[in-house]
């Protein structure tokens, strides 16, 4: 065995990592919260209606243009941000299939991306239930029973837990280097480039969020989870890994810096 597999995963690497990861986190994050507004404004303005009323908020009784909705429109401006994510997630799952062999930031934002896509509609198909906003209001609306989003709240849940079960190989081959992911430093891996990231993020986005925060959204941070704890026990069961041949090291550029930056604001700006 090759001595430098057996080096420790020493502090100033799990730093780079974690904010290497934190980073992409916030930008894929913002890029997918936009896209799935946009889906939303588009649709609305399909209907004639404006667009800025339509959030993930049960606010259209405040709008005088709800008498102007008709059970088609309201079912597709309801439908239009979750079943984007949807879409998005399939494709960007596909793309991170295809370009398998990518390294650098791509990688990282794709696999980040397509989490965070399937959790808008999945892990917020759970949130919008139990908030009766999105999909709960709409499932209020057409009246489906408690039991039946029960069952397809514990069914998405599932299916969310082995997306993020099958996303393991991918976090560990973004590793620079072997000893990072073996036996012995692969779990404080995972914890550095995923779950720490999640937390430190999570926790950003509610605090610039405020006083705007809705429990919608504060919900949807933790539904992350039903994909971040099955990679702790998947990638702990892999054992052949290939390793890209990276060249940054976890260095980020400082265009990256501004790009997040950017997108924090815009986000702060839209939430109010």
């Amino acid at each position: 065995m090759d001595e430098s597999e057996n080096k420790p995963f020493d502090r100033p690497t799990q730093r780079k990592v974690i904010v290497y990861s934190s980073v992409i986190y916030l930008i894929s994050f913002l890029f997918v919260y936009f896209m799935s507004e946009l889906s939303i404004h588009l649709t609305a303005l399909s209907y004639g209606l404006e667009s800025y009323i339509f959030q993930y908020k049960t606010i259209l009784f405040q709008s005088r243009q709800y008498v102007q909705m008709t059970t088609e429109s309201l079912l597709a401006v309801n439908i239009a941000g979750p079943l984007s994510c949807l879409i998005l997630g399939l494709l960007l799952y596909r793309f991170k299939i295809v370009f398998s062999n990518r390294r650098g930031y791509l990688n990282i934002f794709l696999i980040w991306s397509y989490l965070h896509a399937f959790n808008f509609f999945l892990g917020g198909f759970v949130s919008a239930v139990i908030t009766g906003s999105g999909f709960g209001f709409l499932a209020n609306w057409i009246d489906v029973r408690i039991s039946i989003r029960a069952i397809l709240s514990i069914t998405f849940l599932g299916i969310f837990s082995y997306i993020g079960s099958s996303s393991a190989y991918y976090f560990l081959e973004s590793a620079f280097e072997n000893h990072l992911i073996n036996k012995r430093n692969r779990h404080a891996y995972i914890l550095c480039i995923v779950f720490l990231p999640w937390l430190f993020c999570s926790l950003l986005l509610i605090l610039i969020s405020i006083p705007s925060n809705s429990w919608y959204d504060t919900l949807l941070y933790f539904t992350m989870l039903f994909a971040i704890m099955p990679i702790f026990n998947k990638a702990g069961e892999l054992h052949e890994i290939y390793l890209f041949s990276w060249q940054n090291r976890y260095q980020v550029n400082r265009l990256v810096y501004v790009i997040a930056v950017v997108f924090l604001i815009l986000f702060r700006i839209y939430i109010r």
